[in-house]
């Protein structure tokens, strides 16, 4: 017998993180209950039925995406979620916080990422009005700034970036959206140009 990560970190007090536990499967989530329980602990059938407390600085953190929003996720059971002590729902980091994020994976100037980062505000209220299901993460900033050091072209690098990503009738909604924030901006950096 070896002992998996989440044993081993049991064991020795470490702090595990479930990422995306949405998408395990349901045999896997049924292992957290009884160790997410009063109970504490988890049994290893498969080791002669060992049963293993947890070490007092153990701790277990989940992520999730919404289940309506993301293939391969579901809706967690409603017994798993409740024995986790706290649930935190998220949304994108302020604008000046996701700045700084897509600035330490990409050396861009403030000026392309601010227009970056205001077309990302449209989309992202787009799908909060159920307008389109496509929604801009901060990822994709950071893949689109990536492309744009390379075509200098804020478009092009969108088309290739994100767009390819969005179903159709995502992908037109959101190509105007991208027409839309371009013509409104396209004045001010012809002065930068001139």
């Amino acid at each position: 017998w070896i002992d998996g990560v989440l044993v081993e970190s049991m064991r020795k007090g470490y702090w595990i993180v479930l990422d995306e536990i949405n998408s395990a499967l349901p045999e896997v989530l049924f292992v957290l209950q009884s160790l997410l329980d009063d109970d504490r602990m988890v049994v290893l059938e498969e080791n002669g039925g060992e049963i293993v407390k947890p070490h007092p600085n153990f701790r277990v953190f989940a992520t999730a995406n919404p289940s309506d929003s993301y293939a391969g996720t579901k809706e967690l059971n409603k017994a798993l979620l409740s024995r986790f002590a706290i649930v935190a729902k998220t949304d994108f980091l302020p604008k000046e916080k996701e700045k700084q994020a897509v600035m330490l994976q990409v050396k861009t100037d403030d000026r392309t990422l601010d227009i970056m980062l205001a077309f990302a505000k449209e989309v992202r209220q787009a799908f909060k009005k159920d307008k389109i299901e496509f929604v801009l993460s901060t990822r994709e900033l950071i893949n689109w700034a990536k492309l744009n050091l390379h075509y200098k072209d804020l478009i092009k690098s969108a088309e290739l970036a994100f767009l390819g990503k969005c179903n159709n009738d995502d992908a037109e909604a959101v190509g105007d959206l991208l027409k839309g924030v371009f013509s409104s901006i396209k004045p001010s950096l012809e002065e930068d140009i001139a």
